[in-house]
């Protein structure tokens, strides 16, 4: 168990950040943080929906906007 424990440390030192699973009426996706540099970014994650090519992102990261 202590193992366990030390392991999940080790990880929990190298989190930069979470994301959480939301619905949209029009599509799923994420909303979360990331930390850089100590800051905390509010992050918003969307599929491409313009996606036509291999080359192109499955993903695009936006900063949501503030209410």
């Amino acid at each position: 168990m202590r193992a366990i424990k030390e392991k999940m440390s080790k990880w929990t030192e190298k989190q930069k950040g979470a994301l959480w699973k939301k619905k949209a009426k029009n599509c799923n996706y994420l909303s979360g943080y990331v930390e850089v540099d100590g800051v905390q970014h509010s992050i918003v994650i969307f599929p491409n929906k313009y996606k036509t090519q291999p080359n192109q992102p499955e993903f695009i990261v936006y900063q949501p906007f503030q209410k």
